[in-house]
């Protein structure tokens, strides 16, 4: 905790003046309402209500409440992005994004975000005010594991590490430990809840929450809660249970909670560290460095009368507050309440004149003569009673006429006033359905875009006002708190978030489906949009492109209530559009249309030049076929010529073998005759010379002729 300044004492004077002071004037000028319009709402008698007649009480501000909040709250969780982060320049649109979602993602998953919302729209619908209020929550994580072979070395190590410590330690040998490693750790957590009004105050001359002097959340809080929190626990026990400063009870927290009357009579049965103690959580301008200018501080304050326990510099008070018709210059404006609180006074009067009509016609008064009949069976008011009477005729009834018909038309009438001040049609809202059948469809429609508007114009209040305070707050707080990347799950997909870089002065721009008209209409719009896109997409016109289609097409979805329409269709932004016109210039570019053209004369021109070649190769095959022809029968000619010369050759080889072969065959026998001849050689020197002599001629014949076989 911050140190205390040296005139602390002045300081913490002067805040519990100013809370005091704040307190009073609200006690006096704003809870008398909050607390009529908190009976108003729940039903609870006027305090006129008589014995024996009608106390019925109309519950015309819960039906109009409950009738606004389902359009209240379609319009801020029907998409997932209730307001946006606005990019300063073009490379932070995918930052801005990421930024969006993940302020959105500590709103409704690391808080209940909807709840929350629902309770202080219903504050600022009944009580003129709602307020959300956001801090940082730091959880202890403990994590605990066992070791049994720890060295005297690891003991120092562990013993130097911060959030660790060692537990159940034992010597199980020689300079080895066994025991328990406990790591401790904080993860800080930013947490949203509503504020109840009565916890909530300010200062009197406050025209908005950033130009307020002094805000502060002021509630009980159990003395150990307390203690946690960081608060010196003497000091918490000194304040337990005191009730002699101003900041007591006050009388909406009364009438808002039925247990509030027995928390503090049951005090002396509660144990002493959760009896309750009075805390201030106060943010105020004041100057305590005397430098003339006064900063913004934070201080608590513990028990009543108040105790500084921590005062600190601020950046801004983490509150958001919402109101449905806020007043010009003042914090405080009107509610729905307002409006409708004096309807329902008349409507329940007249309604309980009715019923006590009807009830005088069903049993009307009787008139009797006392000393005639027996009282105790006048007085008896069961069905077919019987009545004792000494004479006939005497008692008799006093007939009442039934007036409640002549009322019908001013609770009529008073309907229409109440659906006016409030805004609620019940054609609007599907309730009524005579108002639907004996209408127009031009009627109806009429009558429920008027209720729309009024819907509407409470929720774009609410979005420039308490919800651009509560998401600029969060995103500062996200900023200063973080210390290490965080990996969520954003879009269904695990990114890594690091707000550490981030600017905490984004500007906001309010996303929360608002607009005239029926969904359907909105829807069928929408249909004819993707209609005439898809259209100048495929005509390439400059006017839309493929991340306005996409958009059209998410916005869509969103309309027929899908939160999430990347389920459907991939992102695709301009940058993703700028990389695929990119790709596409990379590429080659189809030819134009005259291009094509000549392409076209081009292929027809060669078309007729291949017919020309085409026949000419006809031609020039023909040619050389009749060619072919003319050589073949040539070459048969030839062929046949050669054939019979070749036959004439052969026939006269033959005739010459044969000759030659008679020759031969006669000389075979001249031979074989000679051989059988016998002759005596005459006597010579020479006897070989002699044989030979006589047949020399035959030998040279025969071999002549065989070297002529061979030959042939």
């Amino acid at each position: 905790m911050a140190n205390r300044p040296d005139d602390a004492l002045d300081v913490e004077s002067l805040v519990r003046r100013q809370v005091e002071q704040a307190l009073l004037w609200k006690q006096q000028n704003v809870e008398p309402g909050q607390t009529k319009a908190t009976k108003y709402y729940k039903g609870e008698p006027f305090g006129d209500e008589q014995e024996g007649r009608s106390q019925v009480v109309l519950q015309d501000l819960r039906e109009a409440v409950n009738s606004v909040m389902p359009a209240l709250m379609r319009v801020f969780f029907g998409s997932e992005r209730s307001v946006a982060f606005k990019p300063r320049h073009p490379e932070d649109v995918a930052l801005s994004n990421q930024q969006t979602e993940y302020i959105n993602y500590i709103f409704t998953e690391d808080n209940p975000g909807f709840l929350e919302t629902f309770s202080a729209f219903k504050d600022a619908l009944i009580r003129k005010m709602g307020v959300l209020k956001w801090w940082v929550d730091e959880e202890e994580r403990v994590e605990a594991e066992r070791h049994e072979a720890l060295t005297q070395q690891d003991l120092a190590v562990l013993s130097g590490t911060e959030g660790v410590e060692v537990r159940d330690l034992q010597q199980v040998g020689e300079g080895i430990f066994s025991g328990l490693v406990e790591h401790r750790s904080r993860d800080p957590k930013i947490r949203v809840m509503a504020v109840p009004p009565e916890e909530f105050v300010w200062s009197p001359s406050a025209r908005s929450l950033d130009d307020a002097r002094m805000v502060a959340h002021i509630r009980d809080l159990p003395g150990d809660e307390l203690v946690a929190m960081g608060v010196d626990e003497e000091i918490v026990r000194a304040h337990q249970g005191g009730e002699d400063g101003t900041l007591g009870l006050s009388q909406l927290d009364q009438e808002r909670r039925a247990d509030a009357l027995n928390r503090f009579q049951d005090e002396d049965e509660q144990p002493q560290e959760t009896r309750p103690v009075r805390f201030a959580e106060v943010y105020t301008r004041i100057d305590e460095d005397d430098d003339g200018v006064a900063e913004l501080r934070h201080i608590w304050l513990v028990g009543d009368p108040g105790e500084i326990v921590l005062d600190e510099p601020a950046d801004h008070p983490p509150f958001a507050l919402f109101g449905p018709d806020p007043e010009p210059h003042s914090l405080v404006g009107d509610s729905v309440a307002d409006a409708v609180m004096q309807l329902q006074r008349i409507r329940s009067a007249i309604t309980r004149g009715m019923l006590d009509s009807l009830a005088a016609h069903i049993n009307p008064a009787q008139e009797v003569v006392d000393t005639e009949v027996n009282m105790a069976d006048v007085l008896n008011k069961e069905v077919g009673r019987i009545i004792r009477a000494k004479r006939p005729g005497m008692i008799r009834e006093i007939p009442t006429d039934f007036v409640g018909a002549a009322a019908l038309p001013v609770l009529q009438y008073l309907d229409e006033e109440k659906d006016r001040a409030s805004g609620i049609v019940r054609a609007g809202a599907g309730l009524d359905a005579d108002a639907l059948q004996s209408s127009t469809r031009m009627a109806v429609e009429a009558a429920i875009k008027a209720s729309q508007a009024k819907v509407e114009l409470i929720a774009r209040i609410f979005a420039e006002t308490g919800m651009k305070q509560l998401f600029r707050g969060l995103l500062r707080t996200a900023v200063d708190v973080a210390d290490k990347p965080r990996i969520v799950r954003l879009r269904n997909q695990f990114v890594e978030v690091d707000p550490r870089s981030w600017d905490a002065d984004k500007d906001l721009i309010v996303n929360v489906a608002l607009g005239t008209g029926l969904v359907e209409e909105k829807m069928n719009i929408l249909a004819q949009v993707l209609q005439k896109q898809e259209a100048m997409l495929q005509a390439g016109a400059p006017l839309v492109g493929l991340a306005d289609y996409r958009k059209t097409l998410g916005r869509y979805l969103e309309l027929a209530g899908f939160r999430n329409p990347d389920e459907f269709f991939k992102p695709f932004g301009p940058q993703d559009e700028a990389k695929l016109a990119q790709m596409k210039a990379q590429q080659p570019q189809p030819p134009s249309d005259n291009e094509v053209l000549l392409q076209v004369e081009k292929e027809r021109l060669a078309e007729r030049r291949f017919e020309k070649i085409a026949d000419v190769l006809v031609k020039l095959a023909k040619l050389e076929l009749d060619r072919a022809e003319v050589a073949g029968d040539q070459l048969v000619a030839e062929t046949k010529v050669g054939l019979d010369a070749q036959s004439r050759a052969v026939e006269l080889a033959l005739e010459r073998a044969r000759h030659l072969l008679e020759q031969d065959t006669s000389l075979i026998d001249s031979l074989h005759r000679l051989s059988q001849t016998q002759f005596t050689p005459p006597p010579t020197e020479d006897a070989g010379e002699a044989v030979p002599g006589g047949g020399g001629a035959a030998a040279a014949r025969l071999r002549s002729l065989a070297g002529g076989m061979t030959a042939q």
